[in-house]
């Protein structure tokens, strides 16, 4: 996994997004979701599952996902941050949408699952 995002966007009703590139993932198949769903569903709780409102999978090249691996600032330990204000501002005014809170996750080894 390259980068993974779980965002509450202000219009989600409480809910997350799970936002993520991978070079084993593809946006165009069908099987992607399916595994992510999956793996969702393995690792939470049923109301954790209820939170999630949206799977989104973006290609390593989208220029989204490469604008948040590029600009947003990483702890370098454990590779978590959770975003202040100024961090959901870069997001929202570059994906084009207000953001609640998020969640950011870098893998710096970029070719590993």
């Amino acid at each position: 996994m390259r980068l993974l995002v779980l965002m509450q966007r202000d219009d989600s009703m409480g809910n997350w997004d799970v936002v993520i590139s991978s070079y084993q993932l593809s946006s165009g198949r069908m099987e992607s979701y399916e595994l992510v769903d999956q793996n969702l569903l393995d690792k939470l709780e049923s109301d954790e599952r209820m939170k999630i409102s949206r799977i989104v999978i973006m290609d390593p090249d989208d220029p989204s996902a490469q604008f948040m691996m590029e600009n947003l600032p990483f702890h370098s330990h454990h590779g978590y941050l959770g975003c202040q204000s100024s961090d959901l501002n870069i997001i929202a005014d570059f994906l084009g949408f207000d953001i609640r809170n998020a969640l950011l996750v870098r893998n710096l080894n970029e070719n590993s699952a």
